[in-house]
């Protein structure tokens, strides 16, 4: 098959690094900024969908940054894109790690048939992989649990 109808780009993109940052910022930018800029990306409802952080990100950067004066817009955003690259990078690799060590972990998991259902049974509207904080409510054992998705805490974004 020949494509025909290609359109080649005349600008060149270097792909962004730590060397786009101010002079003497990158401790604070690593140790800092990018640890909050994750806690709030995570915390997004959905934390996939990033358009329109330039305003969250400002706000971040002129809390954190105040050696460092920016002014992010929708072209000079690349650093911050990047280092949210990264984390949905570390994210999907270990959540493909997990999933093969899933299926690696029993003989009843060699079929992709049986993948395919367990996949639709996780997927369902049960929500089998949210998690529950559990609070006694009595001294009789009475007990309250609220389902709590992950992406909406902390410790568990942490860890990911």
């Amino acid at each position: 098959m020949v494509i025909t109808n290609v359109v080649a780009s005349t600008k060149s993109r270097q792909a962004p690094s730590n060397n786009d940052l101010p002079a003497g910022s990158l401790r604070t930018f690593t140790m800092r900024f990018v640890p909050i800029l994750r806690k709030y990306v995570g915390a997004l409802e959905n934390p996939w969908v990033t358009e329109s952080l330039v305003r969250p990100v400002q706000i971040i950067w002129d809390g954190v940054m105040q050696g460092w004066p920016h002014k992010f817009t929708e072209d000079n955003d690349k650093v911050y894109r990047l280092k949210i690259y990264d984390w949905r990078t570390q994210f999907g690799k270990a959540a493909l790690d997990a999933v093969e060590a899933h299926w690696a972990s029993d003989a009843k998991y060699s079929n992709p048939e049986v993948h395919k259902n367990y996949v639709e049974s996780a997927l369902s509207p049960r929500l089998p992989f949210m998690y529950g904080c559990v609070e006694v409510l009595d001294d009789l054992g009475t007990i309250q649990v609220r389902a709590v998705r992950i992406q909406g805490n902390p410790l568990m974004l942490l860890h990911l």
